[in-house]
Formats: structure tokens, C-alpha cells, sequence
């Protein structure tokens, strides 16, 4: 590990700078950089959220409040005086820059380009270029990197989507409403509406925290291991940071745990239907389910909305639970769930959660990105877009093509493979890991939910055991 490296240059700011652009268009953005001369690298971020809109941080964040702080960009004070230029672009259609905002498009990436470029020009600059940011200013980066500028040096892009399709919008085929339409209808309008619509009235036609830790920022990184791990030990506590040298872990031991149905129903309210075992169930069984939520007063509604509400609807869908757990058990890594499943209707929707139940049987929760309380994991399915691409799949983690609905017939079994994402999470002696499988969102959902399809009235069921054997692959990580 290299030291971090001191201060030595003070701050020059530069506001509204034009970038012109290939087609006569001109961003501006504001340029912060080393005063008194000399040529330095610079880091160039391009994004809708206003390059003068100030950021106030959390009182817990490391780096404290000061003038130049933007939401999910680079902090020029920390950058600036150890010998970097940032370089801060309000969007075409956002900001102070002219024109129709189209996020995530073409256009927005060969603007990219150009001020990458630009930069890389000017006379303070050596001409090295790097792009660096979170979310927005994250899948920007993607976009722009394929075009290869040819002054881009390294992009270094924090919690952004790199498949707009699986990672934004369609989480397995399945609508992400709940982020989507509330992040283009609150947090984009809050950008390009109101005062903004002085500057450009046509503009709307169309987990930071770790981010900005002062180890995160060091210096020396290509001398460092490739992979950086929080381990995750559950309930949000101080956890630590481990290094790794691959991805997926090569002491990785991948571990089947085979679904099968409980010996008898649940004695509570809220316990599980079935079990999580590491032995193969010799012999078939299924467990069925209602394919659509129901209201309290149990008929299917015909808003989706009134059902989505909190407290409307009842616990859905079927829950496996592993015994309480002998010793700790870290899993770490790619999640596959491999089922068999058939549906009375012509789809079938496969929301799966992974928990973690201590030994009181509550719920480990985590912190998620907005603060909200989080399970271990989640993966998402659309039955009908099952389709695997043999080309990318791998035995951890599905790939589907996306390219074909594959509708089901009535009683018709099939296998499904239910991408969960990958996570880390070390469980407690005593815990119990959890799989829910459900028709709608489940626990720890808000606010990145999914429309769940009106068609799903019918039932879905799942089978365990003998040539159906339905099981979830978990990554679990050796104790050193």
C-alpha cells in the first residue's frame, strides 16, 4: 500500500467554460485545477444533475461539507492541491448546457467524447484523461468508453448500470418501476424543471459513502490486488475490507442447496413451507402458490397500485429455510437459483430474496443504497424469457438473451435459472439462510420495485426432488 499523497497546489476555479462540440453545440462546465501552471491529468465526469447545484453531505460521511461539493462527483479539494484537474459538464439539455436532455443516449456519449477530447487539449492539461463518478456519472463512463476516445486513459465508474436492460430498467425481464419511474419523474424533473427552465425551457422533453472514503481515493491502485471486499457479518455493523486477487474467488467451494418441501405446515405465522438441505431429496414433490397477490379481502384487484400498497397485501409465495447453521458460513460471490416450475397461466413471475434469520428467527438487515434496510440479495425472472445465451452463461451465473418470450403451457414443467446478484455475507452460528420465491416483490424491496405482470391469475408451483431437483448454487468461501 503507497502512501497517500499531500497537498501542494492550491485551487483554481473556473465557471461556465464552453466545450465546443462537433455539431456546434457548446457544454459548459466548470474546470477546477492546480494553480500557477503546468499541465496535469484530468478527471471528467458529464452528467444531468446540475454542476452548480451544491452537495451537502451527511455528518457521518469522511470528507466534510465545503463550496465545491457535487452529488456524486469528484471532491476537486481532495483532487485539486495533489496534482489533478476535474473537470465537472453539465449535459447537453441540463444545467447551463443548451439543447434536449436524452440521458443514456448516443448523443450524450459522443458529447462525451468531444470534451474528453477537449480536455485533453487545453493547456493545463497533459493530456491524459480519466473519467470518475457514481450512478449517472458511472453509466455514462460505459457509454463513452466504447466510442475509445483516444486521450481516455482509465474510467472509473462507482455503482453505475452497464446493461441499461438488465441492470436498469428490466431486472429479468421484469419492469423496475419503482426506481425508473421515480428517479425520471422526481429526480430528473427536479434537475431540468423549475429555475432550470430559464436556461433551457425544451430540456424535458425527453452507495456514495464508500465512494468518498479517503482510502478510496489513494493513490498507487494498479500496485494493489485487483478486488476489494466488504465483508459483510451482518447488521450493519463496522465491517472490514479484505483483498482478493480474482473474481469469482478461485478457493470458492459452490454449494447446492436442495429445495424440498417442509415435513408439516408452519406452526406461525411467517414460517417456512420448506427446507434448504445439502442432500438430494430422492424423492419428487412440489409446492404450489397463488400466481398474483391478493387484497384482504381476497380477490384479485384490478389495480395493481391498490395491492401494492404496504399492508395490503399478505405474506405470497413459498419460503426454505436452512437449519440453524452449526459454525459461521461466509458465501461470497455469484448466486444461481435453478428451478423447476410450471404455472396454471400462460407466464409466471420468480421474485427470489436471500435473508438472513437469526437465531430469534428476525431478520440481519443490511443498509441500503438510500438508507432503507436491505436483505442479503435478490434476482428476478421472467419465466417466459428463460432463454439462456450459452455464450456468456456460466454455471454461477445465468445469462439470458432477452430476445425471445418462451410462453408456457398450462401444467407444462420447465427448469429456470434466477440470476441473484452477487453478494457477501457472512453467517452467524446459529443463523438460519432464508430463500424466498415469490410472485411480487418481496421484504427489502423499496424503492426498487417491479410491475409484477396482471396476467398472473392461476397458480404457480414449484417441484423439488428426484429429476426436478430445484436447488440454489451459493458461493461459500473456505474458513482460513
Amino acid at each position: 500500500m503507497t502512501n497517500t499523497p499531500q497537498p501542494r497546489h492550491e485551487l483554481l476555479v473556473e465557471k461556465d467554460v464552453e466545450i465546443p462540440l462537433r455539431d456546434g453545440v457548446c457544454l459548459r462546465a466548470d474546470v477546477f485545477r492546480p494553480k500557477g501552471g503546468g499541465r496535469f491529468p484530468a478527471l471528467i465526469n458529464i452528467g444531468a444533475y446540475q454542476k452548480d447545484k451544491l452537495w451537502v453531505p451527511p455528518a457521518d460521511l469522511e470528507e466534510k461539507p465545503n463550496p465545491y461539493m457535487n452529488w456524486e462527483t469528484v471532491n476537486p479539494l481532495w483532487w485539486v492541491p495533489r496534482g489533478y484537474a476535474a473537470v465537472r459538464v453539465d449535459t447537453r439539455g441540463s444545467g447551463k448546457s443548451p439543447g434536449m436532455t436524452d440521458p443514456f443516449s448516443v448523443q450524450e456519449a459522443i458529447d462525451f467524447y468531444d470534451a474528453i477530447e477537449w480536455s485533453a487539449r487545453q493547456s493545463w492539461c497533459s493530456g491524459r484523461v480519466a473519467t470518475m463518478g457514481i450512478s449517472y456519472f458511472a453509466m455514462t463512463q460505459w457509454f463513452v468508453a466504447n466510442l475509445r476516445p483516444p486521450s481516455l486513459k482509465a474510467i472509473i465508474p462507482w455503482e453505475g448500470a452497464a446493461d441499461m436492460y438488465r441492470d436498469f430498467a428490466y431486472h429479468g425481464g421484469i419492469f423496475c418501476f419503482g426506481f425508473v419511474s421515480n428517479w425520471y419523474n422526481n429526480h430528473m424533473a427536479h434537475h431540468l424543471l423549475g429555475r432550470r427552465d430559464q436556461t433551457s425551457p425544451d430540456a424535458f422533453s425527453k452507495h456514495w459513502l464508500w465512494h468518498y472514503m479517503r482510502d478510496s481515493l489513494d493513490t498507487g491502485i494498479m500496485q494493489e490486488s485487483p478486488v476489494k471486499l466488504l465483508i459483510r457479518t451482518g447488521g450493519g455493523k463496522r465491517y472490514r475490507w479484505r483483498r482478493e486477487n480474482e473474481w469469482p474467488l478461485r478457493r470458492t467451494r459452490w454449494t447446492r442447496f436442495y429445495l424440498k418441501p417442509a415435513a408439516g405446515p408452519g406452526s406461525k405465522d411467517g414460517a417456512a413451507e420448506g427446507a434448504l438441505s445439502d442432500a438430494v431429496p430422492k424423492r419428487s414433490a412440489s409446492l404450489t402458490y397463488p400466481a398474483s397477490g391478493m387484497t384482504k379481502a381476497g380477490v384479485a384487484s384490478a389495480s395493481w397500485t391498490s395491492t401494492a400498497l404496504a399492508g395490503s397485501l399478505p405474506r405470497m409465495g413459498v419460503s426454505f429455510e436452512t437449519a440453524p447453521l452449526a459454525a459461521e458460513l461466509e458465501v461470497t460471490g455469484p448466486v444461481n437459483l435453478v428451478l423447476w416450475v410450471s404455472s396454471t397461466t400462460a407466464d409466471m413471475d420468480i421474485f427470489a430474496t436471500l435473508r438472513n434469520i437469526d437465531a430469534e428467527g428476525k431478520d440481519v438487515w443490511e443498509i441500503g443504497q438510500q438508507q432503507q434496510p436491505v436483505p442479503v440479495a435478490k434476482g428476478w425472472l421472467r419465466v417466459s424469457h428463460r432463454k439462456l445465451d450459452p455464450r456468456l452463461s456460466l454455471p454461477y451465473r445465468p445469462y439470458h438473451s432477452h430476445d425471445e418470450r418462451q410462453w408456457l403451457k398450462p401444467g407444462e414443467k420447465v427448469q429456470v435459472q434466477v440470476e441473484i446478484w452477487p453478494t457477501c455475507m457472512v453467517f452467524s452460528k446459529g443463523h438460519r439462510i432464508r430463500l424466498d420465491i415469490q410472485p411480487r416483490d418481496g421484504v427489502g424491496s423499496a424503492p426498487y420495485t417491479h410491475y409484477s405482470a396482471d396476467y398472473n391469475a392461476g397458480d404457480n408451483t414449484i417441484f423439488t426432488g428426484g429429476s426436478t431437483a430445484s436447488h440454489l448454487l451459493l458461493p461459500v468461501i473456505p474458513r482460513t
